[in-house]
């Protein structure tokens, strides 16, 4: 037990907790409501309430609930804000954040994810008639009442197992299963996974973002600010983006912020990847960047990350959006400490990767954005020669990454050995290579993993893409006895998996790059500098990079009603799908609506362009008359 939670004497506490009995070292929290329990070594935490129940040898988390006539014992831990109802007992088992677990259940050594539901009557069996087991539960898993699961065995997250099921056998993720006998689980179709899943209003794949003025508007952008404020004052870290709305919503987290005790370290105009940097450096609750990204002026966005660096997942978004509607926070004041021109760590961790300076000359597309000040300064501090481009216009105006035939023409033009371009706030990059060939997030993948292979800092020999990384880069990291891990798109997803199988790269194919090790953060500049310094050691590899890929072809069709996102789910697509896949044969077909942008996006990859670009004009057809 920790100083910090030192134990406080069994007869102080039995004087506060009338009708309870402690017994041995316990730390419990004055906040917690505790009635007619016996508690033996344990700790509990800010916010538990516990009611005629027994706690041995356990950990009660913040805002957890315990009985009435529940038992915790042998090493077990309750997660935070999770409930275990009357009659339950939880023997050497650690129970997720947020889940519920129904009266009459008894659940014995099993991890249980975050976000599950148990039904009443439900029994995870850790004996399975010849010895004892352990057992795990992923997140987001229903089980429905009177369901029996005998260990050993796996059930992967947002499964669900129908009432009365006994299970002994493992269920992989979003199966939905019935199994009336021991030895047999029949697969039906999960039309409830649905009920069970995080459904956003404002958030999306990559914070908040729309248009300034309809979706965003100051209104929107105050409640965001004050979600932050609920359960402390905090301290935030605060960065934005070059276009006009941002200095607007700026103005209001800082004044919302600081009204509500908070302090706010106002960074100014930063790339992304900044913001990441100093949440951590400087400890702080949360960092706020202020950015649409990629997208034209008029749009605007809202990016949270955790004190970790990490962008916030969708739970923890979920969270804050149920918050979006308190009133009458308490006023206090708070704190404005501008950081603007005190960016040095940052810099430094970028300039000072390798110890050495670049006999290169260099073209920077800034996109008018984040880079701006940043690139220039950093690349002519490396002993670069640096040709700079849109430093100074309307953000993502014909610029930057989404038009990547800017740097392509620029270093051609320029006689460059290499160009970067940036998105609007820097977190994700595109390369041009002197021949002016534009290389995207997928052959930067390949690059840093053949360098990160040869200087052994490639972790399990894994790198982390997403369903759209090129089927012919897969091939060739497989052949350098790399293995390719996919995700959904998006880069916060990518950044959970690496986290999960503790990798240190991973990428998407729009040009965000995560160097785990250094940065939990896309970050456009810093993997500017490692490909500065893979071309110094080794430029052959820039130019060979593109024979790795498979032909894809991309449509996109405009989504007008939520009919069409509907169709691309039922069976009958899905069997037209499974033709057009027949005739592909040797490639993939993805159809999937798009996170950032109201519009279904189809992919076809293929070893032939011909074959790919008939069949995803077929499938555009299909869609658009459906």
């Amino acid at each position: 037990m920790s100083k910090k939670n030192k134990s406080v004497a069994n007869a102080t506490l039995e004087s506060l907790f009338k009708g309870c009995s402690f017994v041995g070292e316990n730390f419990v929290d004055q906040s917690v409501s505790i009635t007619g329990c016996v508690i033996e070594n344990s700790q509990i935490f800010s916010g538990a309430v516990l009611v005629n129940s027994v706690v041995k040898n356990s950990v009660i988390q913040k805002g957890a609930s315990v009985g009435p006539f529940a038992q915790v014992r042998e090493t077990s831990v309750i997660g935070e804000n999770a409930r275990v109802g009357n009659f339950v007992e939880v023997k050497n088992s650690i129970i997720g954040d947020r889940t519920k677990i129904s009266h009459l259940a008894y659940v014995g050594d099993c991890d249980v994810g975050t976000d599950c539901n148990l039904g009443a009557g439900t029994v995870i069996c850790n004996y399975d008639g010849i010895k004892k087991h352990r057992s795990k539960i992923g997140k987001c898993v229903f089980i429905g009442s009177n369901s029996t699961l005998i260990s050993p065995l796996e059930i992967g997250e947002n499964a669900f197992v129908c009432a009365g099921s006994t299970i002994t056998k493992n269920v992989a993720a979003g199966e939905c299963v019935i199994g009336r006998a021991r030895s047999e689980v029949i697969k039906i179709k999960n039309k409830y996974l649905e009920n069970f899943q995080i459904k956003n209003k404002f958030f999306g794949t990559d914070g908040i973002r729309g248009v300034w003025g309809e979706l965003i508007k100051p209104e929107l952008a105050r409640k965001v600010a004050r979600s932050l404020c609920f359960r402390k004052t905090p301290k935030v870290v605060l960065g934005m983006d070059t276009r006009p709305a941002s200095a607007e919503i700026r103005k209001i987290f800082c004044d919302e912020i600081t009204k509500h005790g908070g302090e706010v370290l106002d960074l100014g105009k930063v790339p992304t990847a900044c913001v990441a940097f100093y949440v951590r450096d400087k400890k702080c609750d949360y960092g706020v960047m202020l950015t649409a990204s990629h997208n034209p002026k008029e749009f605007c966005g809202i990016k949270i990350f955790g004190p970790n660096g990490i962008k916030l997942s969708e739970q923890e978004e979920n969270e804050l959006e149920q918050l979006f509607e308190i009133k009458n926070l308490k006023k206090l004041d708070g704190k404005l400490v501008v950081l603007e021109g005190r960016k040095n760590k940052y810099f430094t961790l970028l300039k000072d990767i390798f110890k050495k300076t670049l006999d290169m000359k260099v073209v920077l597309d800034c996109a008018n954005g984040s880079a701006s000040k940043f690139a220039p300064l950093l690349f002519k501090s490396l002993g670069c020669e640096v040709i700079s481009l849109n430093l100074r216009g309307e953000i993502n105006e014909n610029c930057g990454a989404l038009h990547p035939n800017v740097i392509s023409n620029a270093v051609v033009k320029h006689k460059a050995d290499i160009g970067f371009s940036f998105d609007g706030d820097a977190d994700r990059v595109v390369v041009a290579t002197s021949e002016g060939k534009i290389l995207n997030g997928d052959e930067i993948l390949f690059i840093l993993a053949w360098f990160f292979k040869k200087n052994n800092l490639l972790k399990e020999n894994k790198v982390v893409g997403t369903i759209m990384t090129n089927l012919g880069i897969e091939n060739k990291l497989k052949a350098m006895g790399i293995d390719l891990v996919r995700t959904s798109v998006g880069d916060k997803f990518i950044i959970e998996k690496m986290l999960e199988e503790k990798l240190s790269l991973g990428a998407e194919q729009s040009g965000h790059v995560i160097l785990g090790d250094i940065l939990p953060s896309g970050d456009g500049l810093l993997t500017a500098r490692v490909l500065c310094e893979i071309f110094s050691q080794n430029k052959r590899i820039f130019q060979t990079v593109k024979e790795n890929r498979y032909v894809q072809v991309h449509k996109n069709i405009k989504i007008t009603s939520n009919e069409l996102r509907e169709y691309i789910n039922t069976d009958e697509f899905q069997k037209k799908l499974g033709f057009f896949e027949n005739k592909l044969k040797n490639g993939r077909i993805i159809v999937r609506p798009s996170g950032t942008e109201n519009v279904i996006r189809i992919l076809v990859e293929a070893d032939n362009k011909n074959k790919a670009n008939l069949i995803a004009a077929q499938l555009k057809i299909e869609l658009s008359h459906h």
